[in-house]
């Protein structure tokens, strides 16, 4: 049985962006950072530290698609790396339940990379 290719997920915001990072099949929450013109840079060294294969740019709806196709066009340019599209509609309400399910209330600000790994292990599964 072949491991699934090494996939790092972004759950792109305007002010934050979550990552996540697949190890065979099971999705794990990494970080949240900041964006700003270091992302792409701390991006980069993720993707070789890891021996990423693949990224997977999670999209909503309206002008946060629009953003997240934007950046994704951006980042594969500089990456060179293959580039999937998830629907992470709900994946923020998922993580915001799970922490609260885990620690007692929600934790503000702290649930993108969370929602990162939601929409990643349900990339996965469909894909398994």
């Amino acid at each position: 049985m072949s491991m699934f290719p090494k996939t790092l997920a972004i759950d792109y915001g305007e002010s934050k962006v979550g990552i996540a990072l697949s190890y065979d099949t099971l999705a794990d929450p990494v970080m949240t950072l900041k964006n700003n013109a270091l992302l792409i840079p701390a991006l980069r060294s993720l993707c070789a530290e890891h021996a990423v294969e693949q990224l997977l740019v999670g999209i909503s709806e309206h002008i946060s698609e629009e953003r997240s196709r934007a950046f994704a066009a951006k980042l594969q340019a500089e990456l060179a790396l293959p580039l999937f599209f998830a629907d992470e509609t709900l994946s923020t309400k998922t993580a915001q339940e799970l922490l609260r399910q885990t620690k007692g209330k929600a934790y503000r600000g702290q649930d993108d990379h969370i929602a990162a790994a939601v929409f990643l292990q349900e990339w996965i599964d469909t894909r398994g």
